[in-house]
């Protein structure tokens, strides 16, 4: 039910084809350099229900890879990189890197992924009804200039009271954003590697085939535990939801462990799982397949205590939210701020159009455009970084994260059952048929 073997997943069935090939003599086809989403797919898996944007394609080089440390016959060649003309690559949904040379430079006006993204129509609303109020204030301006003085120093003064309260509130303000969201971010890192400790220590301390149902079944626990940890954070109940994360069918979960499962709030559900890795654990250890007790057992204990100290504290992190005093203060300022904003320049344009000074009444249509919108994207960061577990593309990549961490435990356990070919990656192969018959020449074909 649990099998990981080497010769029936998908990615070393086409590893051991792609074997027979080079062996044979027979050239690997040419990489295609177009990356697409079907590019985080395994063989044969569903579409999920997730958006792809119309600009969800990227260009990639050919792949930098280690094995040019090995090549002693010619010198290293140079190589380019994802990140030398590539922008951002998607999960499908969600930015999974960028290119930083190419967003200060180049990339500055796209829109997805930012503050400023399509599903944040109220900024733009906002700012069409400030700019309404310009264009009213102008024109009183305008139309009644005996009003002019009195009328310049209240907003004047007013205006450079709120700009200097609410500059003074928003560091502090999106410094705890980031810092927040950071802190979410190491934490959840945390738990990936966790996963991989128990990984390598399952394949380490329970070695054999007598170890082999044990073995398989903490590394699929602990992929799990990751999974459930994002759909706490998500309040998401539905189990269903599991399959989306997944590129292998091993990893579903059975009929028992769904029943248990659904008796919990999701947020007990990861504390659950470690319980059973626990109780996997002892069974091991009872059943003497476990090459070096003393040393496994505080290991594998102290992973699987990880596993739910950590998504405990994550989730803790995610339910503390900013208070609502201190927020709903500053998102008052920073409205009152920016119309009072709006009067000035208008007031200015309206004094520069009586003035005939048409070039700089469109710098000031200019400024008052990019006042507001720098206000309210700073305003609107807390929306976007408060609980990215959701749908905005700046939010984390969980599907590429979660796939990612489950080919990396399918690879360390066929790693540790052959080491000298389970583990090869299939591109690298490909790209250096001279190495891998310098290294494996006379290899008959296997798992």
């Amino acid at each position: 039910r649990f099998c990981f073997s080497a010769s029936t997943h998908p990615t070393a069935l086409r590893m051991a084809e792609l074997k027979t090939r080079l062996l044979s003599g027979e050239q690997p086809q040419e990489k295609n350099e177009s990356v697409t989403e079907d590019s985080f797919r395994e063989e044969g898996e569903e579409d999920e229900p997730v958006e792809v944007g119309k600009d969800g394609q990227i260009k990639a080089g050919p792949r930098t890879s280690w094995s040019t440390l090995f090549d002693l016959d010619r010198a290293p060649k140079a190589r380019t990189t994802w990140s030398d003309h590539g922008f951002i690559e998607w999960d499908g949904a969600h930015i999974v890197r960028y290119n930083p040379k190419l967003l200060v430079t180049f990339k500055i006006f796209t829109l997805r992924g930012t503050v400023f993204d399509y599903r944040h129509k109220w900024i733009f609303i906002q700012v069409i009804l400030l700019l309404i109020l310009v264009l009213f204030t102008a024109w009183y301006t305008v139309r009644v200039p005996s009003d002019n003085d009195g009328l310049n120093m209240s907003i004047v003064g007013a205006s450079d009271v709120l700009n200097a309260l609410s500059s003074f509130l928003l560091s502090f303000f999106v410094t705890l954003v980031i810092d927040r969201w950071w802190a979410m971010m190491e934490l959840f890192q945390e738990l990936n590697s966790t996963a991989r400790t128990v990984a390598h220590s399952a394949c380490t301390h329970l070695p054999g085939e007598r170890a082999r149902v044990y073995r398989e079944r903490l590394i699929r626990l602990a992929w799990l535990a990751n999974v459930l940890a994002v759909l706490a954070f998500r309040r998401d109940e539905d189990l269903g939801h599991i399959k989306q994360y997944s590129c292998s069918d091993v990893f579903a979960l059975t009929a028992a462990e769904a029943e248990r499962l659904a008796l919990h709030k999701p947020n007990m559900r990861v504390w659950l799982v470690t319980q059973w890795m626990d109780a996997t654990i002892l069974r091991a250890i009872t059943a003497g397949v476990v090459a070096t007790p003393e040393i496994a057992q505080p290991v594998l204990y102290g992973a699987t205590h990880s596993l739910h100290a950590g998504s405990s504290k994550l989730l803790h992190i995610i339910e503390r939210q900013l208070p609502f005093s201190y927020v709903h203060l500053l998102t008052v300022v920073v409205k009152v701020t920016v119309i009072f904003l709006s009067l000035e320049y208008g007031y200015h344009i309206g004094l520069l159009y009586l003035q005939y000074s048409y070039g700089l009444m469109c710098v000031d249509a200019i400024g008052v455009l990019l006042v507001n919108f720098f206000y309210q994207g700073l305003l609107n960061l807390f929306a976007v970084l408060a609980r990215p577990w959701f749908e905005h593309p700046a939010h984390v990549p969980r599907f590429a994260i979660l796939r990612t961490l489950q080919r990396d435990l399918i690879a360390l356990h066929q790693a540790a059952e052959d080491p000298e070919f389970a583990a090869i990656d299939e591109e690298t192969v490909q790209a250096r048929p001279d190495l891998f018959r310098r290294i494996q020449p006379n290899t008959p074909l296997s798992g």
